[in-house]
């Protein structure tokens, strides 16, 4: 009787074949759903941390950007003269901002004083314009001393330029004058500056798609509020003494693809710097960055 029993007891603990198959299913939708939710919250976090690079980066280039557009035909003072009993100042002259439309400067070692020459470029399809500004260097000395200046310094003080190297010193018939010219332009999917302590143009910003310049012009030469906004004048032309104001965009890309391919018609859609829809068709964001700089030292000023 109790091994008749124990029989009994084994054949009800044994699962049979369909019982195993239907867990075995209901295990492998329980693990599918889990990976699924893996993969998308996987996909979830890289779009948000691509988006939040963008928003640094793009942050970054524009404060690039400003900082020497707003400091753009500074030019520090040497003396008082007057003229017919009218007093003057005695300021270096020079040329302040001059830019390319849709290409870059043909000589990257050029000067604004001597004239510059742009040349066409095309960057994955893109038109990227190009900007110099140039400015005299103050340097003063603040709370306890220490040195500040309207440019970056480095040790001993020394005036930078764009790139971080220092800024040689020249001399003329106002003195000895410390002066930071900055060109900046888009190649390579990278934001360059040079400047005049620079071998080479230096790569300021990564995956930079595009960069697009609107220039502010007064009505004439003497200053005041922007009465129309064009591309770069011609070089050489009377128009750059008309600048008052520049409207700048900056167009970057996330370095790592995170669209998914079958919903990048909706996902990937975003406004270029033409405030033209396009669709990202590499799988990777992109996003427009823009600002308004006001040269503070322009016609008028």
């Amino acid at each position: 009787m109790r091994a008749r029993s124990r029989s009994r007891h084994r054949a009800r603990a044994a699962f049979t074949l369909v019982e195993l198959l239907v867990a075995l299913a209901i295990g492998l939708v329980v693990v599918a759903a889990l990976v699924a939710s893996y993969l998308a919250s996987a996909q979830s976090g890289r779009h948000a941390q691509a988006l939040v690079q963008l928003s640094d980066d793009g942050t970054a280039a524009l404060e690039l950007l400003r900082v020497p557009l707003a400091m753009a035909g500074y030019a520090e003072v040497q003396g008082l003269e007057v003229r017919e009993g009218v007093p003057h100042l005695l300021q270096r002259p020079g040329r302040a901002i001059q830019g390319c439309e849709g290409g870059r400067f043909a000589d990257d070692r050029a000067t604004l004083d001597a004239g510059l020459a742009c040349r066409a470029v095309t960057v994955g399809g893109w038109q990227p314009d190009a900007v110099a500004v140039a400015y005299d260097v103050r340097s003063v000395a603040g709370p306890g001393g220490a040195p500040r200046a309207n440019a970056m310094l480095g040790s001993g003080a020394t005036p930078l330029d764009c790139a971080g190297n220092g800024l040689p010193a020249r001399s003329d018939d106002l003195g000895r004058q410390v002066r930071a010219e900055a060109h900046f332009h888009v190649e390579s999917g990278h934001l360059y500056c040079q400047g005049p302590g620079s071998a080479g143009p230096a790569p300021l910003i990564d995956n930079v798609d595009d960069l697009q310049l609107l220039y502010g012009l007064a009505a004439g030469p003497e200053g005041g509020p922007v009465a129309a906004w064009a591309p770069a004048p011609e070089a050489g032309s009377e128009d750059w003494a008309r600048v008052v104001a520049v409207s700048v965009c900056v167009l970057l890309h996330s370095p790592e693809r995170v669209l998914d391919p079958a919903a990048a018609a909706s996902t990937g859609r975003y406004m270029d710097c033409g405030q033209q829809p396009r669709v990202s068709d590499d799988g990777r964001l992109r996003r427009a960055f823009s600002t308004t700089v006001l040269l503070q030292n322009g016609p008028g000023r």
